[in-house]
């Protein structure tokens, strides 16, 4: 069989798909868009083993140039196409079963994108130096990649390879790309390594993005890169800083009282900064081969360095690249889809889901131990000795213990609290010992101390002993409780106290918890502990306990502390004492320096707290206050879970003015799902899903399929159950054409 698109002209290949759908014929699109590519293409074969071997054939036709943003530009209008017949299906009655061609384009735009993150800039700086790859198909591969920084390195490593015209531009897109860096440090790294290389006309651009740092250090080296003099004000923080990072930027970069000067190796030392841990492992790869680096991002990004010194690592470097895939991602995917089927009585077809060979056998099983943790179907203990990774072992352990009881139960217990061999590392016999301890009987419990004491590392037997004394508070053993007060670490036995004082409330014991909560280390947590504690006295006992947590959390004098102090305190209030907690809270976040990261995460615990409290108009109005996306986006996603169908709109509206992909499309997914268990008419449900679906297209494709797990109710309610099963389908098979 021939290429089916070989006789097509570049007019077809360019309009084809928008001609079908104006005619009417969608199906015959959605078909031309999925049609299987199963013909090699010599012609391609070094750029699709780059990105993966495409197996979609109308990616292959349209991208036989290079240029991704034609192939793009037309699953954009197929992915609009499919929403607008949704839509039309919706309003007339009918259900909204479309959404699977929507979430197929859109994953296919994220797996397209992702293509690009996958290959390491320095392979394609090297692959253009070689001339084995044209610019104008380097840049087509940067200029999708979803991560600014990502980005920004790829456009930047270009530029020596393009004429000045193009230099100019691609200049332009690599400092916009910087300027959208939240990271200070990564931030001023790539600004050092950027400006040698910018023309004179974007010297203003240059500076605004320097004066947008608020660290003072990272702000003088963004000076000193532009070569420009501190002002007063800069020095006098400057001198306020701690740890002497005054000289540090005084020493490193060649900063001197009279003036500023740029150092011929500034940028090799940035440079060097930013690739020591790349070269390490590529030096890893010269001496112990492949097998040494297990994760493919990592061994990709080794061999690329390798392969900017020497050919002798070119091919391996573009096997690597190729081999990057978001198998995890797609798991999460289909695993959700498997419980969500079983949670609806298909426990067949849930069966039928993991059958299909869509994950590797270690997935299948662990996503098998879920289904029976359910009580959907039944896994025999024996299977678990198929997980050869111990690790994997562990987390399949963690699922079943749970559902387990009687013989099984015990036996399970037994295993997990034993030595095990030489060869096991203390890690996982500490997360064993761990894990099973809620779980233990008197013999159990014995026995996991004798394991215990075995463990070399002195936190890790801390870390087993406050967990085991709690059980042993909940077996009437308090022998444990004395070594608890010899630990002579303060974040251990913090940890401990943690544990111990829901134990001895449990256990009827609320006096003696309330003595543990007071002698606990970190102020924050005393006041939690003891509010903790307070809820469960009577009367007067209760008023002087809550009083005692509440002087506790107000001596604080850090803000950020006060205010985790004070938000703890509220959840364990509850009623008008923690309106009160939290209204202190928030004077508190207010009073930090605004430009501060630990501010903007105090607001948005603040803003969550008073949310889940009822007063969602009062966190959005502290939510609106966050400069950092990460921080609202994390205050936006916590309102939106008690907002009504109001504060949604009010939402929706700060949501858009996000400027991060990720933290945008984060958010959207939320709003989905709030607006589908408020009960909205899927018309509109519809336009969330949408915007959603395209936020997150434009994400990395692990983003993409993390977030697409959370709007899985979303399409149940949209098209039905079986619309899970086809999303799962979908995945699959873009999956298989872009690995």
């Amino acid at each position: 069989m021939s290429d089916p698109f070989h006789l097509l002209s570049d007019y077809d290949l360019r309009h084809l798909p928008r001609h079908l759908a104006e005619a009417g014929r969608i199906d015959e699109m959605h078909w031309l868009l999925s049609l299987e590519d199963t013909v090699p293409d010599d012609r391609a074969d070094r750029r699709r083993r780059l990105t993966g071997r495409s197996g979609n054939a109308w990616y292959v036709a349209a991208t036989r140039d290079g240029d991704q943003r034609r192939y793009i530009d037309q699953v954009e209008y197929a992915a609009r196409s499919a929403g607008r017949v949704t839509a039309a299906d919706l309003r007339a009655g009918r259900t909204g079963f479309g959404i699977v061609h929507e979430f197929h384009y859109a994953l296919s735009l994220a797996s397209v994108r992702n293509l690009s993150a996958n290959v390491p800039v320095r392979l394609l700086a090297a692959l253009v130096r070689r001339d084995l790859l044209g610019q104008e198909e380097a840049l087509s591969y940067v200029r999708q990649v979803p991560d600014p920084r990502q980005r920004a390195e790829g456009l930047r490593s270009l530029l020596p390879f393009l004429d000045e015209r193009t230099a100019s531009e691609v200049a332009a897109e690599a400092l916009a790309a910087v300027a959208a860096v939240e990271d200070e440090y990564w931030r001023v790294a790539e600004l050092g390594q950027l400006v040698p290389r910018l023309p004179a006309a974007l010297a203003s651009h240059a500076q605004l993005v320097a004066d947008r740092f608020h660290d003072p250090y990272y702000s003088a080296v963004a000076m000193a890169v532009l070569g420009r003099d501190l002002d007063a004000d800069l020095r006098a923080r400057l001198a306020s800083l701690q740890f002497g990072r005054a000289n540090v930027v005084t020493e490193e970069y060649g900063l001197t009282e009279g003036q500023l000067s740029f150092r011929d190796d500034y940028l090799g030392e940035y440079a060097q900064r930013g690739l020591h841990a790349v070269r390490g492992l590529g030096e890893l790869l010269r001496k112990r081969g492949a097998e040494s680096i297990t994760s493919p991002h990592w061994a990709a990004q080794a061999y690329a360095a390798l392969a900017d010194e020497s050919d002798e690592f070119l091919e391996p470097a573009i096997a690597a690249a190729g081999a990057v895939g978001g198998d995890a991602a797609h798991a999460g995917l289909v695993r959700v889809v498997a419980l969500r089927m079983a949670a609806l009585g298909d426990t067949a077809g849930a069966e039928a889901l993991l059958a299909e060979g869509t994950l590797g056998d270690a997935d299948r099983l662990l996503v098998r131990c879920e289904l029976a943790a359910l009580g959907a179907t039944r896994i025999e203990l024996d299977e678990l000795d198929a997980l050869a990774d111990p690790w994997t072992l562990l987390r399949a352990c963690r699922t079943l213990l749970p559902a387990l009881r009687g013989a099984d139960l015990a036996r399970m217990v037994e295993e997990l609290t034993l030595p095990g061999g030489d060869d096991l590392p203390a890690g996982i016999l500490a997360d064993r010992l761990a894990a099973v301890a809620p779980y233990a009987d008197r013999a159990a419990w014995e026995r996991a101390f004798r394991t215990a004491a075995r463990l070399g590392h002195p936190e890790q037997r801390m870390r087993v002993l406050g967990l085991l004394a709690a059980r042993g508070v909940a077996l009437g053993d308090d022998s444990a409780l004395g070594l608890v007060r010899e630990m002579d670490d303060e974040y251990w036995y913090g940890r401990a106290v943690d544990q111990l004082v829901p134990a001895l409330v449990h256990a009827g014991r609320t006096g003696e918890a309330l003595a543990w909560a007071q002698a606990a280390p970190h102020p924050h947590r005393r006041a939690a502990l003891t509010a903790r504690c307070a809820a469960e006295l009577p009367g007067a006992q209760r008023g002087a306990a809550f009083a005692a947590a509440y002087d506790t959390a107000s001596s604080i004098a850090a803000p950020a502390s006060r205010v985790r102090a004070l938000v703890l305190l509220a959840e364990a209030a509850g009623g008008d004492d923690a309106t009160r907690f939290l209204a202190e809270a928030a004077d508190a976040a207010d009073s930090m320096e605004a430009s501060a990261r630990l501010r903007a995460d105090a607001v948005a615990a603040v803003a969550a707290a008073l949310a889940a409290h009822g007063d969602v108009a009062r966190a959005l109005g502290l939510a609106a206050e966050i400069v950092n996306e990460q921080a609202l986006a994390t205050a936006l996603a916590g309102v939106t879970e008690h907002a009504d169908e109001g504060h949604c709109g009010r939402i929706l509206a700060r949501t858009r003015a996000v400027e991060g992909r990720r933290q945008r499309g984060r958010v959207l997914t939320a709003l989905a799902c709030r607006v589908a268990a408020l009960g909205a008419e899927p018309v509109t449900l519809h336009e969330y899903w949408r915007e959603a679906l395209q936020t997150l297209a434009l994400a990395e494709r692990e983003d993409f399929l993390r977030e697409a797990v959370n709007l899985l109710p979303v399409a149940e309610k949209l098209a039905g159950p079986e619309a899970l099963h086809a999303l799962a389908g979908t995945s699959r098979r873009i999956m298989t054409w872009w690995p």
